[in-house]
Formats: C-alpha cells, structure tokens, sequence
C-alpha cells in the first residue's frame, strides 16, 4: 500500500493586534509555535507561514505542517498550546491572539494508520513468499535428510580424530622410554643454555672481545706519538747500560722525569705537551675542569659530559645531529658573567622569533605570572570568557541561571542573556567549560528574516537569536548581525557588543 496521507494539520483561527482588536484583512507573514502550556515560553515546534489571507474580523485559515513536519507523538497522553504571532518588517510582534488547545487527534490517526499499513505489507509479503515457496513437507524431508548427513559426517570425523590421537600417543610412548631421545635432546639443551652453558660462555667472550677492541682502537690511534716516546726511553737506557749492570740503585720515575703511576699526589700543575693522557679505569675528579676541545672517536660510542653541580660553558653549544635539537630539563637566566639569576634573553642577536610547541601537537607554553608585550597576535576571532554549565553547542546563545552557570537562552528579549558560545577563541579568560565570546566576532544562531546591521537579541527559540524590534534592544543585546538570512534558522556572522 502508498504511503500518500500527508502529516498536515488544519487550523481555523483569528488573528488579533494590540489592544485585542481584529487585524485588517490582507495577506500576512505568522508564526505559529506549539508549547506545552497555555502561558510558557518553551517551544516543541514552530513554523514561518508567509502570505496567510486574513478575511472580516480577523479569521483566518491556514495548513499547518507542510514546511516544518509535526510529529505526532509530541500529542501522546497530553495537550499542545497553539500560539501565533504576527511577522512586521522583519521584526516579530508580541502574541496578542488567545492560544488554542490542540490535542492532535488527526495527526495520531495519520500515525496509527501508517502502521496498520505497514502491519498489511509485511503481511502480503509473507502471503506471497508461503504461495511461491516450498510446500511444509517437502521442507520437513530436507531437514531431515540434512540431519542424517550431519550425523554420518560427525561419526567418521570423530572416529578418524580418535585414531590420528592413539597414533600419536604411541609414538610419545615408545620416544619417552628410559634413557630415550627426549631425556637426551633435554640434557643437551641443559648443557648448552644452563648456568655454565655455551650459549652463555660464548656472550661473555663476545662481551670481552668488544671492551678489548675499544682499548685497541684508542691505543692505535695514538699509538705514533706514544711510540716515539718509547724509542725515546729506550735510547735513554741504552747510553746508561754499564751502571745498570752495577749495584747502584734502581732508577726511579722522577730519575727519568715521569710520573709514578703507583699512587700519591701531585702538587702543581700537571702538563701534557704531546701524546695526550689515557686513563682506562677510574675517574678524573677535581674542583674545576677546564676543556678547550672535547674530540669524540668512533671508539667512544656514547659521547657525553656529565656535571653533577654546575657546567659552565663561556661560547656557543651547537647540536649538529638528526634532530638539530638540545634537550634540557631547566634552564635559567643569568645577569652577564655575574652567579645572580637574571633576565633570559632568546635570540637577543638576531632579533627573529621563538617558536614553542609543534602544530601536529598544538602544545602551548605556560607562564606563571604576568606577561609583557608590545603586541599581541592570535588567529582567533573574539575575546571569549569561561562560565560553568553543561557543553553547549558553538554558536548557541547562552543566559544566566544562577552564579556563573549558564543554559541555553530560550526566552524572547531576556534581559539575563549573556552571549554567544564562541567558535575560536583567540583570547581566553578563566577555566569554564562553555566559552562566550565577550568581544570580535562569532557566529550566531539566528531565526530569520535578519537583515545586515540588524541588532540580535533573545529569541524564544532555545539557543537562537533574532532581529530586535525598534528601541526593545535594552538590556538584552548580544550583537549586530553582519550576514543576512531571508528565511528559516542558520547561523550569521555578528559583531559581539
């Protein structure tokens, strides 16, 4: 069956202006709104008739539904109130007509004959398929026949599982006897992965191997200029050959002019002109360290210098890797040369900007305390405020309800607006949830028509603004509109005022 019944609703009623006295007849734009009281503001639908012909003393007929469907369960176990109210150069008036009570009787028939014709269709589909389809019995032998099938299938499946098992098992038995290739493969693997195992002997080699052929690289490395030094001592000894064979004295490190690695200390400064200083083992300790050139060798595999208390560096650190980056956990000013904290300066030089954060990450930068600039620039559109309240919607007009929690506005002309929901913030303050543009621009919910310049304010439409009447604007202004919208609800640009 068509679906052909539309889900319309006839209203006869008659239209009144100020002072209860019948409108002249003529064509007129209304709007007609249901609530669900005969005095409340809540809207649960509305609709914009354009060219609605008003006869003698105000009557008036006109079909509800055609451009704004009704549903008809809004009229399940209660009564809508029916207002209208009279659209005059793009402003709405107030409502001057008595509401009229709509039960919605028509539009639940509407509904309950659909589903009698759904009910039918489904019906005349099960009709057709039992007369086209397979008679009972012949369906009851196939089931039957699949069954039998079933049955044989699961039989010899199970009986070829059971024997592949006992085969196996046998197998286990007769490879798992005393003294068998199991308890063998078991010892082998015991003593080669065990405590004292190859596997593990042959990584403490690996591992000796690599710490001796560090020592060899960095020994060859300077191994020209520490050879020339032996040729040195040698001849040295060669010359004083005769008394060696004496029963002087052995010859001490200082006799040679070295210096005794056996221990002791050294007063003074210590001087190495050529062939440089090695220490394989232990630390070099002292109250101040002073590096010209630190040379890092493919021998050094982790490069590094470590400061326990402080690190002084008088130049420039240059990051010459992949990243082109210097990680620190914290980093302080100092005044010039002085040990006093002080100003941190950032490109001082160059004068070019600093850049915090990534866009992939859109991370920000926290300061604590003030912030002092010549000039601030964001991307944003509007100055946005934080007030507590549920997530709302961008674009949404909010009031107050109570301390700094805000709802959905949803009363015409309330004085108690406070704004819009702002879409991109480029200046926030405070830590709410629902951000409202305080100044700049925002788009704005809107209940048409509204005009370019028109000022915004308060609809009974929840969330939505609309163009004020003249001189009704004080005390719940939100903005000035610069977008226009002939008809309907959308969204226009407005100037936050």
């Amino acid at each position: 069956m068509s679906k052909t019944i539309l889900r319309a609703l006839a209203y006869h009623g008659r239209l009144l202006g100020p002072g209860g006295r019948a409108v002249p007849p003529g064509g007129y734009t209304l709007r007609f709104s249901l609530h669900a009281d005969l005095r409340g503001q809540r809207t649960s639908w509305t609709e914009l008739v354009d060219d609605v012909r008003v006869g003698a003393e105000g009557w008036f007929h006109a079909v509800l539904g055609l451009r704004e469907p009704m549903d008809p369960r809004m009229f399940e176990g209660r009564t809508r109130w029916l207002a209208v109210r009279q659209m005059t150069g793009g402003s709405m008036e107030d409502e001057h007509s008595e509401r009229a009570a709509v039960l919605g009787t028509d539009l639940q028939l509407v509904r309950l004959v659909e589903r009698q014709e759904d009910r039918i269709d489904a019906l005349e589909e099960q009709a057709r398929t039992f007369q086209t389809g397979p008679s009972r019995e012949r369906l009851r032998g196939q089931l039957d026949e699949l069954g039998r099938r079933m049955e044989r299938v699961e039989i010899s499946e199970l009986s070829r599982l059971t024997r592949s098992l006992d085969q196996i098992l046998d197998r286990l038995d007769k490879v798992d006897q005393e003294d068998g290739r199991l308890d063998l493969l078991e010892d082998r693997l015991d003593d080669v992965d065990g405590p004292d195992g190859d596997i593990i002997d042959c990584n403490l080699r690996l591992d000796e191997i690599e710490r001796r052929a560090v020592r060899v690289l960095e020994h060859t490395e300077q191994g020209a200029d520490r050879y020339e030094a032996v040729m040195k001592r040698l001849l040295y000894l060669e010359s004083r050959e005769p008394s060696l064979a004496s029963d002087e004295p052995a010859l001490t490190a200082a006799d040679v002019g070295a210096l005794s690695l056996e221990g002791g200390s050294l007063t003074g400064a210590l001087s190495i002109l050529k062939g440089g200083l090695s220490v394989e083992s232990g630390d070099i300790t002292g109250n101040q360290l002073r590096v010209f050139s630190v040379s890092a060798t493919k021998a050094l595999r982790a490069p590094r210098i470590v400061a326990e208390e402080q690190l002084e560096i008088r130049g420039e650190i240059t990051a010459d890797n992949t990243q082109r980056s210097i990680q620190m956990r914290h980093i302080e000013g100092r005044n010039g040369s002085a040990k006093k904290d002080g100003p941190l300066h950032l490109n001082t030089r160059g004068g070019f900007e600093v850049v915090v954060g990534n866009k992939a990450e859109s991370k920000g930068m926290k300061v604590h305390g003030a912030v002092s600039c010549e000039l601030l620039s964001t991307s944003g559109q509007d100055l946005a405020e934080g007030f507590e309240g549920q997530a709302v919607e961008a674009g949404s007009l909010v009031r107050m309800d109570g301390g700094r929690r805000v709802v959905l506005s949803d009363v015409a002309y309330d004085p108690r607006v406070v704004g819009i929901v702002s879409t991109q913030p480029g200046l926030k303050l405070g830590s709410g949830a629902v951000q409202v543009a305080l100044r700049g621009t925002a788009p704005c919910k809107v209940v048409a028509p509204v005009r370019i310049g028109d000022l915004l304010v308060p609809s009974d439409l929840a969330g939505h603004a609309m163009a004020s009447r003249p001189g009704a604007s004080h005390g719940c202004l939100v903005g000035k509109a610069m977008e226009a919208l002939e008809s309907g609800t959308g969204t226009v640009l407005t100037l936050v005022l």
